[in-house]
């Protein structure tokens, strides 16, 4: 698949999705972007299910801003800000849920599909939204045209595209806030752990021990008398030799 028809097709669909799942318009416009430089890889036939799985496993690789409450920055309506707020407050496993659910019209087993759960967790979390659900049927989508990538971001990723120029950024496994040791740095740490195990429990607790001794023996010198120490001297000088 071309770039301008990914964009035209699916490009917003995917940000939106991003910006739902992560609350973070950065990670949004990263997800964006990888799955639009690898817009390629999709064939013409490709189906939104095909383009929003791939992008909500990218969802679950990049930051996610856990204390975002709306998305006043993008011009919302109170109404809208309020709707967003309680999609906001639940968990993200129901975010996209919720989005994939009312925004793209998706099954309940293509979600569970996308999302990694069961079909009936799906049905459990879409029956427990209550009076939401009703809301959410006449004003979701509504909302989502909002939620749309930025002409700007569309532009550069499609010149970046189709003049072949290196990626703008990869979104890689490591991408989220974690480190996966090596089996060299694994045997690292255990070493200098071990160092500072000995170090800490025996070397310092010896030396600080002579220290104490040393100490011991100086000041009990300091307490003899100097006229002993001159008398003891002065009878070692004139004894005589054998």
């Amino acid at each position: 698949m071309n770039i301008e028809k990914f964009i035209d097709a699916f490009g917003d669909d995917v940000y939106a999705l991003a910006l739902i799942v992560t609350k973070n318009f950065d990670s949004a416009e990263r997800v964006f972007t990888q799955i639009a430089q690898d817009c390629d890889t999709f064939p013409e036939t490709a189906e939104l299910y095909d383009i929003v799985k791939k992008a909500y496993r990218l969802c679950r690789k990049v930051p996610s801003n856990d204390n975002a409450e709306t998305l006043s920055e993008i011009g919302l309506s109170a109404k809208q800000e309020a709707l967003i707020s309680e999609v906001f407050s639940r968990p993200q496993i129901v975010r996209a849920i919720i989005h994939l659910s009312y925004e793209n019209d998706l099954e309940p087993d293509r979600v569970a599909a996308i999302t990694d759960v069961n079909v009936r967790y799906v049905n459990e979390q879409l029956g427990d939204l209550g009076e939401l659900s009703e809301r959410l049927n006449k004003s979701y989508k509504e909302l989502c045209l909002k939620l749309t990538a930025p002409d700007k971001l569309k532009i550069s990723v499609i010149q970046a595209v189709n003049s072949g120029e290196k990626r703008l950024f990869e979104v890689r496994g490591d991408a989220a806030p974690r480190h996966s040791w090596t089996k060299k740095q694994k045997i690292g740490t255990v070493i200098a752990a071990a160092v500072v195990t000995i170090l800490a429990c025996i070397v310092i607790p010896l030396f600080l021990a002579y220290l104490e001794s040393y100490e011991e023996i100086n000041s009990s010198y300091d307490e003899v008398p100097p006229e002993l120490i001159f008398s003891y001297t002065t009878e070692t000088e004139h004894t005589p030799s054998e």
